[in-house]
């Protein structure tokens, strides 16, 4: 059980170190540095094939964050941050796309934790929700999130 914990955290902590590096990149380089910083994070949690990650189904993508089964909310918060920086560097069908797997990390972590939740992360959701507006990719990660939790029936 600690080595579990002490497998997750180190996770978090590289993706976290990975999201300060790139958001200071952001303000000082090019596209490519970031996009090369992006895709160096997503390799190095999917063990080299960051760039199928856009490629991944919904359902793949929460596949391939798992951990002995479990999904950890403060690893998908963090993907989700690097999900959401990489949007911007992308075209507009792989955007929407990286999108929705942010939009479903981001939800997943939300439900499926205790964790206290970054304000700008519920900003993102916001943000996400209104670049999605009513898009097929959006009644997918809303079809995912349906089966997973789906809501409690009052007694009569």
């Amino acid at each position: 059980m600690i080595y579990e914990q002490d497998y997750i955290m180190r996770q978090v902590k590289k993706l976290t170190d990975f999201l300060i590096q790139i958001m200071a990149k952001k303000k000082e380089s090019s596209q490519r540095e970031i996009k090369n910083l992006i895709d160096q994070s997503l390799h190095e949690l999917t063990g080299g094939k960051s760039e199928e990650f856009n490629e991944l189904s919904l359902k793949e993508t929460l596949d391939v964050l798992k951990h002995k089964g479990k999904l950890d909310a403060e690893l998908a918060v963090v993907i989700a941050d690097i999900l959401f920086e990489r949007i911007a560097l992308l075209d507009q069908k792989d955007a929407e796309h990286c999108s929705s797997q942010a939009l479903l990390l981001y939800n997943i972590a939300i439900k499926d934790s205790d964790i206290a939740f970054p304000l700008q992360s519920i900003k993102k959701i916001s943000d996400l929700n209104k670049k999605l507006n009513d898009s097929e990719k959006l009644h997918e990660v809303n079809k995912i999130l349906q089966e997973r939790y789906p809501p409690s029936t009052a007694a009569p």
